[in-house]
Parts: C-alpha cells; structure tokens; sequence
C-alpha cells in the first residue's frame, strides 16, 4: 500500500514540473525538486484527494501569479487546459474551489520551499549579478 502510495505522490511531482516546464525560461523550473514537493504534499495535512491536490493548486498558483492579470479565473483556466491536454474531461471555470485549496496549501513549507530556492539560485548566481559582488545573504 505504501509503495502505491508513493508511487502516486511521485507521479504527481512530475505531472506538476511538467506543467511548470510549459514556461521555458521559467527561472525556478530546476530549483523546486522533488524533496520539496514532496514536503509542501506533506504538509498539506487537509487536504483531500480532489481535482485540486496541492500540486495542482501549486502549479496554479504559480501560473497565476506569472500572469499578466493574476487572476484566479486565469489560474483555474490554466488548469482546465492543463486537463484538456492531458486527456481527461473539463472543470468548471468557477474559482471557489481553487481559492480554497490555495488557502489549504501549508504556509510553513512554502516558505522553507521559497528559503531554499533562494539560497539555490543565490547560490548559483553570477558573481557580477550580486550586490556589490558579495555572497552575503540577509535572512
């Protein structure tokens, strides 16, 4: 049972970096890793095996704010074509239960996500690119 679950959470991983790698420039499409989606699945203790499982509203909530309206309307759009891609059958395009299950997305593990990637790309940047050339990081 165990290994099913597993298999399932990792086959939602990659079904979300496939839906982020639709931004082909996407500056954090290789810094959010498995280990990290893995924990922000985790802490989503309330959460229910619906259409909007915290991948899904992850993903939506990043096309959302990559959007030049940032509407939750456009964010649940992205998932209706997402679906549509995919195969499977439409949603509605009303955003209520979007909204909610971005609410339900676990705060702490999306900061340590947000921390992390941060320190990564900070990290790997350019020394040209920092201020003043320093490696210094204010937390």
């Amino acid at each position: 049972m165990a290994n099913t679950t597993q298999h399932l959470l990792f086959h939602q991983i990659r079904t979300f970096k496939n839906s982020i790698l639709q931004f082909p420039n996407a500056p954090f499409s290789d810094i959010l890793n498995s280990a990290i989606l893995l924990q922000i699945i985790e802490g989503s203790t309330h959460s229910r095996n619906r259409l909007f499982t915290p991948l899904v509203t992850l993903s939506a909530f990043i096309y959302q704010v990559l959007s030049i309206d940032g509407s939750c309307r456009q964010a649940v759009s992205h998932v209706l074509s997402d679906r549509l891609h995919q195969g499977y059958k439409a949603i509605s395009i009303k955003t209520g239960a979007y909204c909610k299950a971005r609410n339900r997305l676990p705060l702490k593990q999306l900061k340590q996500a947000v921390e992390c990637s941060g320190r990564d790309l900070h990290t790997h940047a350019r020394k040209a690119w920092l201020w003043k050339g320093s490696s210094y990081i204010a937390c």
